[in-house]
């Protein structure tokens, strides 16, 4: 490596033991930005690891590195620690090229949209969908698997393409159904698999379109906060244009809507720059007639940005 020769404590035979593929973990940080699924093999001998005893431990503290391993992972771009991850002697990681990277699905027309990329020269893969009811059995088997048919990948000069897969599920039921997506290749089999709810496949402006909107406002967990810990949140003092929006989203509550009266959350903000980009008092909304209505209140004559 590099005319660096190391001597190991185990010959390493890569062909020996089992292994197989896997997605969601690995030692080594993407090169790419984008963790592939992978084969990974590890060899160690057990026992104490020559790493750790005293000499390199020392050294590293001097460098100003909290270990062996802290120092690997800022040097060789590694991902491990005496927490989670003893280490061993030897890892050979080998990343396979092809991933599920968007699943979709468009519950009006009762379609599955699911995105692929792959390396353009990992041809013979195909993706399936896989739909079951609720079930409380383990590995209940599934009702329907069909194979998506795929579009023509894009940017066919780049390594790594794109390409995207359509399916047709008339009978699907979004609140009970299971699904899960596999994509598989007739050698290495299944690559990758993305398995939950039919529901939670949906856009969560098509789940709830006031919810959707009104996560606009209120960013990370303050939502969460405000509906599970309110008890946890100081509220602002009540002034006389809030008692106004109030009283407003009580009309619309009159017509059948769902509302949301925004109050101290009311500034849309540009996520880099925190630029407020609008400002709205009330968002209500008709989730069965796929209605969305942002309302400004004023008290006074609308300016003209109103």
């Amino acid at each position: 490596m590099d005319g660096v020769e190391l001597q190991l404590r185990q010959k390493p035979n890569l062909l020996q033991g089992d292994f197989y593929i896997q997605w969601g973990y690995s030692r080594l940080r993407p090169f790419d930005g984008h963790a592939w699924p992978a084969i990974t093999r590890n060899f160690d001998i057990g026992g104490v690891n020559p790493l750790f005893e005293g000499q390199f431990n020392r050294e590293v503290h001097f460098l100003g590195y909290g270990d062996v391993l802290d120092a690997a992972n800022a040097l060789c771009d590694l991902k491990v620690s005496l927490q989670n991850d003893q280490g061993c002697d030897l890892s050979v990681h080998f990343p396979l090229f092809a991933d599920i990277v968007g699943t979709q699905v468009k519950t009006p027309e009762k379609r599955i949209d699911v995105e692929v990329k792959r390396h353009r020269s990992f041809s013979n893969l195909s993706a399936m969908a896989c739909v079951r009811g609720h079930s409380t059995v383990a590995d209940a088997p599934f009702r329907e698997q069909i194979v998506f048919s795929q579009s023509p990948s894009s940017d066919a000069q780049s390594e790594i393409v794109a390409a995207q897969g359509t399916v047709q599920v008339p009978d699907l039921d979004p609140d009970n159904d299971w699904l899960e997506i596999r994509l598989v290749h007739p050698k290495f089999g299944e690559i990758k698999k993305d398995g939950n709810y039919v529901r939670m496949f949906i856009p969560p402006t098509e789940r709830n379109i006031l919810l959707g909107a009104v996560q606009q406002f209120c960013r990370g967990t303050t939502l969460d906060d405000l509906l599970t810990r309110a008890y946890n949140v100081q509220p602002a003092k009540l002034k006389p244009s809030a008692a106004f929006e109030l009283h407003v989203s009580w009309l619309l509550g009159m017509f059948g809507l769902s509302t949301v009266v925004l109050g101290e959350y009311e500034r849309l903000l540009a996520p880099d720059t925190e630029i407020q980009r609008a400002s709205i008092d009330i968002l209500a909304a008709s989730q069965q007639a796929k209605l969305l209505l942002v309302v400004s209140c004023t008290l006074n004559t609308p300016k003209e940005e109103d």
